[in-house]
């Protein structure tokens, strides 16, 4: 039957027509194909490739290449009336989803399961790596040299681990879509893109530095100061860990603080019990003292999105230049002050991570590892054995830390409740 046009009431488009094709069903029945308002020269080459599906439906014969492939590309209404009329089967969706639907999906599932600040990180990821890709690409058409491409692109405005960081995003929602059988292989796994991001840029930062820069920081800023001072000697992460400790979480007699961590909560691990080192209970003792009517114990900087910023401004005003991954370098500077001082098993459990990543992003090179001495067989260096000196502590006063928090834990554990169970938890029992 040959092409039908009418007048289109409204043609947003420029378009003045509607066109529309009549086909028989198989069974003698009459039905039409509304191609809609476009222009009469799309709609003279819909109506061709419909009448050579006409004619292979008809002959039993298959569908042309150049057919299929224009049936790969039709959505919508169009694509429900050719099935209707038994013109080509209902498409497979594991051959026309798009990286933009699945993604999309992909990113309403993991809402429902993980932390906000995850579903941001996602979607800055998947935002960047859809305005680089083709529009509308299918899973299936995906290449590694569309990966390659991507990671290139993002070294032009980021640095090398944050791009490595959002392409781990990206695999991820691959590997979501293998796991879904929408795709055989993951084309963003290659041997030329790790991933793995490792301690190059963290840097230790001695406890003389933070020392330095606390006496400067004026009383009635307290709250810096002790900021500083739990992310240099708690290890407390930023600003996860640090916005949401309250008073509550410190039990002053048995000389514990409860650090409650969003981190690895979805791993049975929601907090943790750190002891309250010397070198913070000053500084605690008069910020309790001077906000007594808050629940919080940062009030101010529990609200603030990058407080690095103003602490670097301290950092300088007391002689120093700030160090590289600001929180994540006093943290991991911590760590290998415990692993030294009290033992790997105390060091994991109060910073709060697995060996697997303590060993890998946490342990770090301090200068008093090496002194300049000659001695046989170990050449120009030799590993010095004591630990840094914290304040006016000598290493070895620090050491017997250990033994005397096992001995708060004794006490501690014949107290029911909250205290008694986390200690249980971390296997903490003496």
């Amino acid at each position: 039957m040959p092409l039908q046009k009418e007048v289109a009431k409204r043609a947003k488009n420029g378009c003045k027509y509607l066109f529309k094709r009549q086909v028989y069903l198989p069974d003698g029945r009459r039905t039409t194909i509304r191609l809609g308002n476009i222009s009469e020269k799309a709609a003279v080459e819909i109506d061709g490739f419909i009448t050579q599906l006409v004619e292979a439906r008809d002959n039993a014969l298959d569908i042309p290449p150049k057919v299929q492939q224009w049936l790969e590309s039709v959505n919508g209404r169009l694509l429900e009336n050719l099935v209707a009329a038994s013109l080509c089967s209902a498409p497979d969706r594991t051959k026309t989803i798009t990286w933009e639907e699945h993604s999309a999906d992909f990113l309403a599932r993991k809402r429902q399961t993980v932390k906000p600040g995850i579903i941001e990180q996602l979607e800055i990821a998947l935002n960047q790596c859809t305005s680089y890709l083709p529009k509308n690409i299918k899973l299936r058409d995906l290449t590694g040299a569309h990966a390659k491409g991507f990671y290139s692109h993002m070294l032009n405005s980021i640095g090398e681990n944050t791009a490595k960081k959002r392409l781990a995003r990206c695999r991820e929602v691959l590997h979501d879509a293998v796991e879904m059988e929408l795709i055989e292989s993951n084309k963003f796994v290659l041997r030329s893109l790790p991933v793995a991001v490792g301690v190059a840029d963290k840097q230790y930062v001695p406890e003389h530095i933070i020392e330095d820069v606390i006496a400067i920081i004026p009383e009635e800023k307290t709250e810096w100061a002790l900021l500083l001072a739990l992310s240099r000697w708690l290890g407390c992460r930023n600003t996860s860990e640090i916005q949401n400790l309250a008073w509550d979480d410190i039990d002053w007699e048995a000389n514990t603080i409860c650090i409650k961590s969003p981190k690895t909560e979805r791993q049975a691990k929601a907090n943790r019990l750190v002891p309250i080192f010397d070198e913070i209970a000053p500084l605690l003792k008069r910020m309790h003292e001077r906000n007594q009517d808050s629940a919080y114990v940062l009030p101010h900087c529990r609200h603030l999105s990058n407080p690095a910023t103003t602490l670097k401004r301290w950092v300088r005003k007391a002689g120093h230049e700030p160090w590289k991954e600001f929180f994540n370098s006093l943290r991991a500077s911590r760590e290998t002050d415990l692993m030294d001082l009290v033992g790997l098993r105390r060091a994991f459990l109060w910073i709060g991570n697995t060996t697997q990543v303590a060993e890998r992003n946490y342990r770090l090179i301090k200068s008093t590892d090496f002194v300049d001495e000659q001695k046989p067989g170990l050449g120009a260096y030799r590993i010095q054995k004591s630990g840094a000196k914290s304040g006016a502590k000598s290493g070895a006063a620090q050491a017997c830390l250990g033994a005397h928090f096992d001995h708060r834990y004794e006490k501690t554990l014949e107290k029911p409740g909250l205290w008694k169970s986390e200690a249980t938890r971390h296997g903490l029992e003496p």
